[in-house]
């Protein structure tokens, strides 16, 4: 499975053609713009699970719509959409392409990564094999559900995501924090403000926040503004 699989589905691209029939593409979102006409916009992604897939579909729409990021931020879900966009590609690049082509060929099976029980569970629930059959599922295994929230602090261990993503990282060359900063420093030189408005690019910048929680002094962080607490 690849990325065309989802963007060149019928459905996909009748939208795409309706909105730019409709001119979409053609309205005044932001002041910054490039030689290209791209238009630079602040985004914020928030979290919700499975949401994640659905922000991918969302900022494809808005990159074919000639929109490009200039800060991202996101929670969660939002998060995962929020690194790659700032990895991935040429900063004037439409990025989603790229990553729906990352989550069509990666198997989101491979996120269970506890005992086979676990996973049994999981899919039990998943392939909507009913209430009572989960149930029965959860109740019988209930104790080694119990040991692995208590030992991993949920149902999976996440080692799995966690070399997904790094691989993604590193195939972009971000191997480190610095690397990201570097990244983002590189804006395009043809930025420029739209005629007739009082301000200029001076100033402009590019920034990223991932937003999570400290469980422990029940704080709200935000990465990678505030790495130097942890």
């Amino acid at each position: 499975m690849d990325s065309g699989e989802f963007t060149h589905h019928p459905k996909v691209e009748r939208l795409i053609t309706q909105l730019k029939e409709d001119q979409i593409d053609e309205k005044i979102f932001s002041d910054v713009i490039d030689e290209k006409g791209h238009q630079y916009v602040d985004l914020v992604q928030e979290g919700g699970g499975v949401l994640g897939f659905a922000l991918v579909g969302y900022t494809y729409v808005l990159e074919q719509m000639g929109i490009r990021f200039l800060n991202l931020a996101g929670t969660s879900a939002g998060a995962v959409n929020t690194l790659f966009l700032n990895v991935m590609g040429d900063f004037q690049a439409s990025k989603s392409e790229l990553l729906i082509d990352e989550f069509a060929r990666k198997n989101i099976m491979d996120f269970v990564d506890n005992d086979a029980t676990i996973k049994n569970i999981l899919k039990s629930i998943v392939k909507k094999e009913g209430i009572a059959k989960s149930l029965v599922h959860v109740i019988w295994n209930g104790f080694r559900l119990k040991r692995s929230l208590n030992k991993n602090l949920g149902v999976n261990s996440g080692t799995e995501f966690y070399q997904w993503v790094d691989r993604i990282l590193k195939k972009h060359d971000i191997s480190t924090t610095a690397d990201l900063f570097q990244k983002q420093a590189k804006l395009p030189e043809t930025l420029r403000i739209r005629e007739n408005v009082e301000r200029n690019v001076e100033g402009l910048h590019s920034s990223i926040a991932i937003i999570t929680a400290d469980i422990t002094t029940q704080t709200k962080v935000s990465f990678p503004q505030m790495n130097f607490l942890y």
